[in-house]
């Protein structure tokens, strides 16, 4: 048996309307391009912030593997950088405030609820 193809549905936006309302969008700053090299990652609402900040703590740990070798904690990292003159003062500053809110993410659960209860 054959579907009927349907060519107008019923209660939907005209491809003109849908393009319009999307140009109204773009201009009021609610779409935003995603950068070719990343990928969106579908988490609990309860979670996103954790992972926030442990996605920049890892992001800052990848830009000190300029030393040439492995460390495996990423404020050990930072530091090393430091020494090596690899980054600056601030740089290493703003590296540890990262990665310190990203262990509380990882290792502070006391506050607040894996999931909801609803």
């Amino acid at each position: 048996c054959a579907w009927p193809r349907v060519v107008n549905m019923v209660h939907t936006y005209s491809q003109e309307a849908l393009a319009r309302r999307r140009l109204r969008a773009l201009s009021l700053g609610f779409l935003t391009p995603k950068l070719a090299s990343h990928r969106q990652v579908c988490v609990p609402e309860l979670l996103a912030p954790r992972v926030r900040a442990i996605t920049r703590s890892l992001e800052l740990h990848c830009q000190d593997k300029v030393l040439g070798r492995g460390t495996h904690f990423a404020c050990s990292a930072a530091i090393a950088a430091a020494g090596k003159l690899l980054i600056s003062k601030a740089h290493l500053q703003d590296a540890l405030a990262a990665h310190r809110v990203a262990n509380r993410a990882k290792h502070s659960w006391a506050t607040q609820p894996l999931y909801s209860s609803s």
